[in-house]
């Protein structure tokens, strides 16, 4: 009888908390309900306006259309920074995650290869964020090398330090896209040409001569490998991004 009524308690036990994770699932597939209906209908109004809910908006059905699902406790709206995949990232930059590079501040020197490695592969991962990352690790990396004895001298301590240093203290690097638009913006071919044509300097030159002329000569270099020259032109007038320069490179 005794373990007839334990065994009523915890099929009872099994049947209460079943009930409160379907009664659970049920209330959060109703909010679930009223938040995408809600999104629906004020979609038309926000999908061609500039708003950050217009953008969510947009991206929103690329990611729909494209057949990605994305899980809704992992994602944030509306906020000035998001930490992904180690990165903290902004409107303006993107920088280290402080939590990840938080300990490398009290990390002991690496007694062995294995840990030496796995210390040069993080900076590896962030060596966008340190200048001249191989220059500053190659004493570190000559202690990897096989046959090599595990030889720490001041050069190798130093250069610990200053990764050490560099990975904590990370410079913050801009988006591309903004780096982008200094050098190039779209119609650049056709604002050229305009500018080209009410140039005051520019008209100042020849025209080009109407007559053929004869096929230039194939001129023999001693360098094979010299077939791309560069060129910068400057002193123009100061254009819309800020920039009064233009690189020529020609083949």
């Amino acid at each position: 009888m005794n373990e007839q009524n334990k065994y009523d308690k915890a099929y009872l036990r099994s049947d209460v908390l079943n009930l409160q994770r379907r009664s659970q699932q049920h209330l959060n597939s109703i909010e679930y309900a009223v938040v995408e209906n809600l999104l629906k209908e004020y979609e038309t109004l926000f999908s061609a306006s500039d708003s950050d809910l217009g953008k969510t908006i947009v991206v929103k059905h690329k990611i729909n259309t494209a057949g990605l699902k994305l899980k809704a406790k992992k994602c944030e709206l509306f906020s000035k920074q998001v930490i992904f995949l180690g990165h903290v990232i902004s409107p303006a930059e993107i920088a280290t995650d402080p939590e990840k590079t938080g300990t490398i501040e009290t990390l002991p020197v690496p007694k062995h290869v294995k840990e030496m490695r796995s210390f040069l592969g993080f900076c590896g991962y962030d060596r966008k964020f340190i200048q001249n990352v191989s220059g500053i690790s190659k004493p570190l990396h000559r202690l990897t090398e096989k046959g090599r004895t595990n030889e720490w001298n001041e050069q190798c301590q130093e250069a610990l330090e200053c990764l050490k240093s560099r990975l904590v203290s990370s410079p913050v690097l801009e988006l591309l896209a903004k780096i982008r638009d200094g050098y190039y913006w779209p119609g650049l071919q056709t604002d050229v040409k305009q500018y080209i044509i009410g140039c005051t300097q520019c008209s100042k030159r020849k025209a080009p001569s109407p007559k053929k002329r004869a096929p230039m000569q194939i001129l023999e270099s001693s360098f094979p490998m010299e077939r791309i020259e560069m060129d910068i032109l400057c002193e123009l007038l100061l254009a819309r991004s800020g920039n009064k320069h233009i690189l020529v490179i020609s083949d």
